[in-house]
């Protein structure tokens, strides 16, 4: 009864993967892809419509005199760092 099985099953695999074969059309080459500007952003349009306006964040937070990237940067990892292995939920 395993040999009959495996047998029908080996059959249908091979009918499964000719016709597979025999209906695959032949690859075309890709269209050159338009390169977009590197502030232009590929959803625009698809996901949502192109903004009509754009604004900058001026924050009233008082900045650090002296204080580069770099060290931003390293002072939200230590405190997100240290949040993510708290004991307890960090609100």
């Amino acid at each position: 009864m395993m040999k009959t099985f495996a047998a029908c099953l080996a059959i249908a695999l091979m009918t499964a993967a000719a016709s597979a074969s025999a209906q695959q059309q032949p690859v075309k080459p890709a269209a050159a892809a338009v390169p977009k500007a590197a502030g232009e952003d590929r959803y625009i349009g698809y996901y949502y419509p192109k903004p009509t306006a754009t604004e900058t964040f001026e924050s009233t937070m008082q900045t650090i005199a002296g204080a580069e990237r770099a060290q931003r940067i390293q002072f939200v990892t230590v405190v997100s760092q240290g949040t993510i292995q708290s004991a307890y939920r960090v609100p």
